[in-house]
């Protein structure tokens, strides 16, 4: 007999739905683990969010959800595996989350999860200059005066960067994926981990540098677009995101 979703019950069949239960935090790292799962439900939409908490937190059927919501038990459902998907995604790039489980398989898997995040954060409005040359300021300060690169400011130029490239009409998650793939095949790990942070903030102030010269001139670039200097800080941050998540040293799917 084939499964419908019109019977089921609101129980966690799933680890990552396990996550989400009720209880007492074990012995390793659980109170970390705990606010993480919290944060990652009060990022949610309203209606996402009370179907965690009805089905989760309260433990009711999906067909008392539908009730309570005035729909179906089998829309419920939707709306429950969705809230699910959509917090799954937000987990899968915490940092709490992949110290204490091994989330990825693979390189490809570990990106995809970071920019998949970003993607659906990020609008699509066009960069502001002066943000940038703070961002660039903020991290050559941290470089030269052997500070920890600020994690927050790189995410903070990826998405004025996605957001320009969407205004551009020049963004595509899975071809930034596919770049990051070929490169990631081609330089391999020991590039990026023979100097680790500092040598991606010090390559995201070449390429910030870059467009302030262009962008304050309107100078045509002579060599490489800005369009690919735009990817390529979305590729730096992504790589410096992996690095924070302990995802960076994983293999290739393909290898």
């Amino acid at each position: 007999m084939p499964l419908d979703p019109d019977y089921l019950s609101a129980r966690a069949t799933t680890e990552a739905e396990q996550l989400l239960q009720p209880g007492e935090p074990d012995s390793v790292g659980g109170v970390v683990h705990i606010v993480a799962v919290q944060n990652a439900i009060e990022k949610l939409d309203p209606l996402s969010r009370q179907c965690m908490e009805a089905v989760f937190y309260e433990g009711i059927s999906y067909s008392t959800l539908g009730k309570r919501l005035g729909i179906s038990k089998v829309h419920a459902w939707r709306l429950a595996r969705k809230a699910m998907a959509e917090l799954q995604r937000s987990l899968s790039v915490d940092q709490s989350i992949n110290l204490r489980y091994n989330m990825f398989d693979n390189w490809d898997e570990a990106a995809s999860a970071v920019l998949d995040e970003w993607h659906t954060l990020t609008s699509g409005s066009r960069a502001n200059h002066q943000h940038l040359n703070s961002y660039r300021k903020t991290l050559a300060r941290a470089v030269r005066e052997q500070k920890e690169i600020p994690r927050l400011d790189i995410i903070d130029v990826a998405h004025e960067a996605i957001g320009e490239l969407k205004a551009q009409k020049q963004w595509d998650c899975d071809e930034m994926l596919n770049l990051l793939v070929r490169k990631q095949r081609d330089y391999g790990h020991e590039n990026i981990l023979a100097f680790g942070h500092v040598g991606i903030a010090i390559r995201m102030c070449d390429k910030l540098a870059r467009l302030d010269s262009l962008l304050t001139s309107g100078a045509m670039p002579s060599n490489e677009s800005l369009v690919d200097t735009w990817m390529d800080l979305v590729g730096y941050a992504v790589i410096s995101e992996m690095l924070y998540l302990d995802v960076f040293e994983l293999e290739l799917k393909d290898d």
